[in-house]
């Protein structure tokens, strides 16, 4: 693009449509990583949750069957 922008006398222009195509290109890059990391961190965040849910449900049965 710079050399074409070069013999055209717009090098300018030429080069600011380069940045436009490679911000629209890594804009779409990071798009696509999102959704794919979006089901691993909704089982992450899944698995945390369950685990400090068990961390304080166990000990109360627990306890609750020393009592009978």
């Amino acid at each position: 693009m710079a050399s074409s922008g070069e013999e055209v006398g717009m090098l300018s222009e030429m080069l600011f449509k380069g940045a436009e195509i490679l911000d629209k290109d890594i804009e779409r890059m990071i798009n696509s990583l999102f959704v794919k990391l979006e089901p691993l961190l909704t089982l992450v965040m899944g698995a945390v949750v369950g685990l400090v849910l068990m961390g304080a449900y166990l000990p109360m049965f627990d306890y609750m069957g020393h009592l009978k």
